[in-house]
């Protein structure tokens, strides 16, 4: 999941070095990026909610879901190429079921 949010924080990198990124009195755009003070450095609110719900779902369940279950446990996720690169980075699928990296 690192790999994905360091992805998400350079285009925020090259946006503020084109002059297309907001400044903290504008508006934030809802795939914005944000810095947290925290360890895991640069992150994208959206992305780190993905992947908190995402290894929520994983844990609460005793055989690995399969692609229809997970699809409808995640109807509201507006970004699906961020889901997807999300769920790919978490889980991997074999024989239609995904299982959890790691």
């Amino acid at each position: 999941s690192r790999d994905i949010l360091a992805a998400i924080a350079g285009r925020a990198r090259d946006a503020a070095r084109d002059g297309q990124a907001t400044g903290p009195a504008a508006p934030r755009r809802a795939d914005a990026v944000v810095v947290d003070d925290d360890d895991d450095g640069p992150s994208s609110d959206r992305a780190l909610d993905v992947v908190r719900r995402l290894k929520r779902f994983f844990a609460a369940r005793a055989r690995p879901p399969e692609t229809a279950a997970i699809l409808a446990e995640f109807p509201d996720v507006a970004d699906p190429v961020l889901f997807r690169s999300i769920l790919r980075q978490l889980a991997e699928c074999r024989a239609g079921r995904w299982y959890p990296k790691g």
